[in-house]
């Protein structure tokens, strides 16, 4: 029997001072709970500054605090995941794609969602937001990692901000890689893949435009 999966992804960017809010909402945390959508799975990653592992609300409070005022402290990748993998497949797809496209160089924090509508059926999605400040190997302070960069001491400023993130480019990029990888993964569970439709929507949410692509694969 043949089914159709669907699996999207969707590319923003959040300013100063929605950070913690964003981020606690994502793993249901401070009154963030929610009866309509289960947490399956959270984690946050590449926190470690000043030689101590920083929790993911302090680390995304500090953005919201030592970022300059009006700038990006963070974007996100809104993930919408086949429905036909289960929760240990959904973990080990969201692992392969932060691995491959964030590596160890950019803090992190995603949150892995199942919701049911009301003909019980899941939609799988997952938040991953990401700051866009590349660690260079410098040991600094957790306010300083926010700071202005320092092309001549770079010591004495902040880590530098990644500039491909703001490039389309880099978004068609991450649409290849998710495909890559949710395909694969598909695979190895044993889809066969028939046919493979894509399309991009184009939308203006707050006077800019946001760019999701939507995939459907026929399987059997």
């Amino acid at each position: 029997m043949s089914s159709l999966a669907t699996y999207r992804l969707c590319y923003k960017k959040g300013k100063v001072g929605y950070s913690k809010n964003h981020a606690a909402y994502i793993q249901r945390e401070d009154g963030y709970q929610s009866k309509e959508e289960d947490l399956v799975y959270t984690e946050s990653g590449n926190m470690n500054f000043n030689g101590e592992t920083v929790s993911a609300k302090k680390f995304w409070e500090y953005a919201d605090t030592y970022e300059r005022v009006n700038s990006v402290a963070y974007r996100e990748l809104e993930l919408t995941i086949p429905n036909e993998f289960n929760h240990e497949q959904v973990k080990e797809l969201i692992s392969n794609f932060v691995k491959k496209e964030l590596g160890e160089k950019y803090p992190y924090t995603y949150a892995i969602h199942e919701a049911k509508n009301e003909k019980d059926e899941k939609n799988l999605h997952c938040h991953l937001m990401f700051s866009e400040r590349e660690l260079d190997g410098i040991d600094r302070e957790l306010s300083q990692f926010f700071k202005r960069a320092n092309s001549k001491n770079p010591e004495k400023g902040g880590a530098k901000k990644n500039r491909e993130w703001q490039e389309k480019s880099r978004l068609l990029d991450l649409r290849k890689s998710w495909e890559i990888e949710t395909n694969n993964l598909l695979e190895k569970n044993g889809f066969e893949l028939i046919y493979f439709q894509k399309y991009l929507v184009c939308y203006v949410c707050g006077g800019r435009h946001r760019y999701s692509f939507q995939n459907s694969l026929m399987l059997i």
